[in-house]
């Protein structure tokens, strides 16, 4: 459960980069 938790922070962490170099 913490695994998937940590991958979940990843991608949004990856998706609000890429809305912040948008």
């Amino acid at each position: 459960m913490i695994n998937s938790l940590s991958q979940f922070s990843i991608i949004v962490l990856s998706f609000l980069k890429l809305l912040i170099a948008w």
